[in-house]
Order: C-alpha cells, then structure tokens, then sequence
C-alpha cells in the first residue's frame, strides 16, 4: 500500500482550495478536484502493463491503487458534507487492516486539515 501517492495528490491540490473561506466551499472544491483526477486516472489496464515489462505494470497498479484512494477521499468528503464530521468507520486490527487504517487515518487526516484549514 503506498499512501504517498495520494497523500502527495492532496498536497498538490491543497493550494487551489485554501483561498477558500468556509471548510464547506473547501470541500465542494476539493470533492471537484479530486473527481477530475479520478476520471484521468480511471483508465488503467494491468494485461497492457504486464505484456509491457515490469516496470509498467507496477505504474498501472499504482493508477489502480490511487483510484481507489481518490474514491475513499470522495466518500470521506461525502459524509462530511452530510454530517460535518470526519469520523470513520473502526476497523477490525489484523496486520493488512491495520495497515489499511492507518492509510485510511491519513488520508482522513490530511482531508481534514485541507477542508478546515489548520
């Protein structure tokens, strides 16, 4: 799991989004944002990768990851826009879902201090 990739996405759209007055504007943009960045990205094709060589197909699972990553941002910005908050579900802890909450924390977290501003 590489939480850099979106991690890094967030930071380069932050600086559209802090102009911004109210985390409610914030969100809204950053939600549009994100979903251009998801329709860019969504064309990944892993069987092109593979017959291509290695390094290839590790960059189309990169694009299939950050996908999902974007997804999980939409829907963490969706409830924030229904609820005003930025809880998350608990996940159960075993290694993988412990690793898969903490992307999810910090996700979550960076969401949260672009939307609020801190």
């Amino acid at each position: 799991m590489n939480k850099a990739l979106i991690i890094k996405l967030l930071d380069s759209l932050e600086s559209s989004v802090t102009e911004l007055q109210t985390p409610e504007e914030r969100a809204a943009k950053l939600k549009k944002l994100l979903e251009e960045s998801l329709h860019e990205n969504k064309n990944y094709n892993l069987l092109s990768g593979t017959q291509k060589g290695l390094v290839e197909m590790f960059q189309e699972m990169n694009k299939m990851e950050l996908t999902n990553d974007i997804s999980t941002s939409l829907k963490i910005i969706e409830h924030f826009e229904t609820s005003g908050k930025f809880n998350l579900l608990s996940i159960p802890q075993n290694q993988f879902s412990k690793d898969l909450s903490e992307k999810f924390d910090s996700i979550n977290l960076k969401l949260k201090q672009i939307i609020e501003g801190k």
